[in-house]
């Protein structure tokens, strides 16, 4: 009846035969899970003048193959056509904002079309999981206010990123392995929280000079080759590069002396000139697990090294401590099987435990007189380890030299 201005909560909620509604013209409101789970249900057209439709109002509706999105309404609420798998094609109108889940699991879909520049924010993982969704353009004043807006949308080629935009929330493209053509914002500040994690078709390295802070794992497990990060960024979290197996060459701004935990752990071609003369620290895991590294010749200018910093740099032949260096932390060059030598510095104190274990092919070490102790398994399954003595004095911790 035409006279109808709202559909209440669950009014068709999991009705399994209806194919078409057709909604009254003068239709206002469209409760809470009005057609949930519809899944027989293959057309909607909402008309305009709708000003309001309710969460879950066509979740899990299987069959839905279009939605249209009327101008009348300012905003879209929390998933709302969420797992709509059938959906193939989205016109999102003048909305104000797209809540959370909005097309969530919508597989189908593979394009999402933003009819006006009216949409400011949009929420958490609002296309996650569309599958199907090969690009994307967003107005050009949206702001991501939630996470994970792309997450999992494993078919996604282009993404043009709102100019306004100031920061890449976390997550946001988590998993786009067909990603590689991305338009930045002209005034980008941060990029959060694996932003670009596991975008396997990531190469290179274009962020845009005004950005000042890289989050916890923003491009790991990309295929970047060259990493030259921008004099403006102030702030580089742990694991910002973790796992880019492709990874050669990286540049650090002057302002940046400390490698955060695990940035470029598992980068197996990265070379060792990454780590300058201007490095004072170089955090856990730090670069555990790259194998390209032959020569290690640390800086003079670190001082500290954090535990299993260079574990399972398996083609290692030949290290250089600093003399700054006072600590040879836990784990720090464990599983570096093709070190054949190692002249410990004067000014070294410490040992700490496993620092060389598992070092199959260690000869010969020279220990400085400075050192005071020897941690336990320090130097543990190193069987070709005879050509060595010990200072006087030295506390050695059961287990220290044990072969097996």
């Amino acid at each position: 009846p035409e006279d109808i201005t709202g559909i209440a909560a669950f009014a068709f909620s999991h009705n399994d035969t209806a194919k078409r509604i057709v909604l009254p013209a003068g239709l206002l409101t469209i409760d809470e899970a009005a057609f949930i789970g519809c899944e027989a249900l293959e057309e909607a057209d909402v008309p305009e003048g709708v000003s309001y439709i309710g969460e879950r109002a066509f979740a899990y509706c299987s069959a839905l193959k279009q939605a249209v999105i009327p101008d009348s309404l300012s905003s879209l609420s929390a998933d709302v056509f969420r797992d709509c798998t059938a959906l193939t094609t989205v016109g999102i109108g003048a909305v104000d904002t797209v809540g959370d889940h909005a097309f969530y699991g919508c597989t189908g879909i593979e394009k999402a079309e933003f009819l006006s520049e009216h949409t400011t924010e949009i929420g958490n993982e609002v296309f996650g999981g569309c599958t199907s969704l090969t690009e994307i353009v967003l107005p050009v004043s949206a702001k991501l206010t939630g996470s994970g807006v792309f997450y999992g949308c494993t078919s996604l080629k282009k993404a043009v990123l709102p100019k306004e935009l100031s920061v890449l929330p976390e997550n946001t493209f988590y998993n786009c392995i067909s990603l590689s053509d991305i338009s930045y914002p002209d005034d980008l500040k941060e990029l959060g929280k694996y932003a670009f994690f596991g975008c396997k078709a990531v190469t290179s390295l274009d962020i845009p000079e005004t950005t000042e802070k890289l989050g916890y794992g923003a491009f790991c497990g990309t295929s970047l080759r060259e990493a030259v990060i921008p004099d403006t960024v102030k702030a580089v979290d742990a694991g910002v590069f973790m796992n880019c197996r492709e990874l050669e060459t990286a540049v650090l701004p002057e302002n940046i002396n400390e490698i955060p935990e695990s940035m470029f752990a598992g980068c197996e071609k990265l070379s060792p000139s990454v780590i300058r003369e201007g490095i004072t620290s170089v955090g856990e895991k730090s670069f555990s697990g790259c194998s390209g590294f032959t020569e290690l010749v640390l800086p003079e200018s670190l001082e500290n090294a954090g535990a299993s910093a260079f574990k399972g740099c398996s083609s290692v032949v030949s290290v250089k401590l600093p003399s700054k260096l006072t600590t040879i932390s836990n784990a720090m060059f464990s599983d570096c099987s093709s070190l054949t030598s190692v002249d410990i510095p004067e000014g070294v104190e410490t040992i700490e435990n496993s620092a060389f274990k598992r070092c199959s092919s260690l000869a010969s070490v020279t220990f400085p007189s400075t050192l005071r102790s020897i941690g336990n398994a320090a130097f543990k399954e190193c069987p070709e380890l005879k050509d060595y003595s010990v200072p006087e004095g030295v506390d050695v911790n059961s287990g220290a030299f044990d072969k097996d």
